[in-house]
């Protein structure tokens, strides 16, 4: 988006000489103030917004300097290896988008995050697989994680796709938790 433009990024790891930053994909709703009137209480709740700079997935290589601090780059030469910052939606294919049809998760893509709509919030990066911690849709008590393998795309370094994976090789794979209602706010690698 423009400069200046928020991403609401919902969680950050890191992987394999990367960082990882999400958006969270998510619509939102107007706010309605104690000062707003009832008529424009109401025009305001009707009101939502989508804004494609939530809708991120960005990787950006990180080197260690020579204070052994670690610093990002946009794009790094390490042992022979280039590696390259790169991003996936925003402008282009968004995971929404790959989404869409989805049984369990697309009807909840029109619908803003505190509502219940789709939330992502935080991520975990293991080797080339990213998971992502789903706060909304919350299905009956399950909360959703996806999981997603990044590559880049061979035309241009800077652009992110998704392998496909999983029985019905679809971009994404998708995991349920049953944690009695809740959502998902963080997550953290354990291992691999």
């Amino acid at each position: 988006g423009p400069a200046g433009d928020e991403a609401d990024i919902e969680g950050i790891g890191r992987a394999g000489g990367y960082l990882w930053a999400v958006g969270s994909h998510s619509l939102k709703r107007k706010k309605i103030k104690a000062k707003h009137a009832d008529a424009k209480a109401i025009k305001q709740l009707a009101k939502v917004e989508d804004e494609p700079n939530r809708r991120i997935i960005v990787r950006i290589p990180v080197v260690t300097d020579e204070d052994g601090l670690p610093t990002l780059a946009r794009e790094v030469t390490v042992d022979g290896e280039t590696r390259t910052a790169a991003s996936l939606g925003g402008v282009g294919v968004s995971l929404t988008d790959l989404l869409a049809d989805d049984d369990h998760l697309g009807p909840f893509l029109q619908i803003p995050s505190k509502d219940n709509g789709f939330d992502l919030e935080g991520v975990a990066a293991v080797d080339e697989r990213l998971y992502l911690g789903l706060r909304g849709p919350v299905l009956r008590a399950w909360a959703v994680v996806l999981e997603v393998h990044p590559y880049v795309e061979e035309d241009d370094p800077h652009v992110l796709r998704l392998r496909k994976i999983g029985p019905d090789a679809e971009p994404y794979r998708k995991h349920f938790l049953n944690l009695d209602g809740l959502g998902v706010r963080d997550l953290c690698p354990d291992g691999d």
